[in-house]
């Protein structure tokens, strides 16, 4: 059922509904069709626990005996599963006397924990923000493409130029050293140094080989701090994905670099 789309199980429905003889009810017109309504159905890809409809037929007909006929009729894996008489009155006919008022959704991210998703839609939530204040609209199809690894250089090099080009001046008053280590090989540590007015990104360790600032994590944590605002957590730092001498100049790093922006 996930991969059907809705006009499909309508269909199915359609010729479910012929096919038990129920006495089903027409709209008037050129093109007639049968009076059936659906209340919030799901789009292609969505598996949903239940789908609700509403038959208008022309005869009176006992609730157990149109789920009888009708679940017969259907194709194997739709099943009805409950019938019921909408009251006479003022909600006779509409949708509304089914009493849906909302619908919780599930969405599965294999491999993505629940901290990483809601930082994304925060971050998508933003761009959409900015782009209204614009004057336009997000496009989150072009947003994929610029941000595919297809079209972007996802190298260190290009990365620490990237942290380069984000620097705001007048932020420190004194010069602070930043010892950037992503991993054993020597292309991986750099040294990142910034004072009131100008930054220095170089590959290597930092001369004398002290800094006042050591951030230590991988190549693909540091590039979504640069790139997606991406913020570490408890999580990152108690398990050790994410390690730093001085909290305080992390904040100042982040300030310097502009690092709640996405790039």
């Amino acid at each position: 059922m996930r991969f059907a789309s809705h006009r499909d199980i309508a269909r199915a429905v359609e010729r479910g509904v012929r096919r038990a003889g129920l006495p089903i009810a027409y709209s008037a017109g050129f093109s007639p069709h049968p009076r059936i309504s659906y209340a919030g159905g799901a789009q292609t890809g969505i598996a949903s626990e239940a789908e609700y409809l509403e038959l208008a037929l022309t005869g009176q007909c006992a609730s157990s005996d149109v789920r009888d006929r009708l679940d017969a009729a259907l194709p194997s894996g739709i099943d009805v599963i409950e019938v019921f008489e909408m009251t006479s009155g003022q909600s006779a006919g509409r949708l509304d006397a089914l009493r849906l008022e909302a619908s919780d959704w599930e969405v599965v991210l294999p491999g993505v924990t629940p901290a990483d998703a809601a930082r994304e839609v925060a971050r998508l939530a933003r761009e959409a923000v900015i782009a209204l204040r614009d004057g336009s609209v997000l496009d989150l199809g072009a947003a994929d493409r610029e941000t595919s690894p297809a079209t972007r250089d996802d190298s260190l090099p290009s990365v620490f130029a990237e942290l380069s080009a984000k620097f705001r001046a007048g932020e420190v008053e004194r010069t602070v050293s930043y010892y950037v280590s992503l991993g054993n090989d020597d292309l991986a540590k750099w040294t990142v140094r910034v004072d009131a007015a100008r930054c220095e990104v170089t590959p290597g360790k930092p001369a004398g080989g002290a800094a006042d600032c050591v951030l230590k994590t991988s190549p693909e944590l540091f590039t979504r701090i640069v790139r997606e605002a991406y913020v570490p957590g408890p999580a990152d730092f108690l398990s050790g994905a994410f390690k730093s001498n001085d909290v305080a100049l992390l904040m100042t790093f982040q300030r310097v670099f502009q690092l709640d922006e996405p790039s």
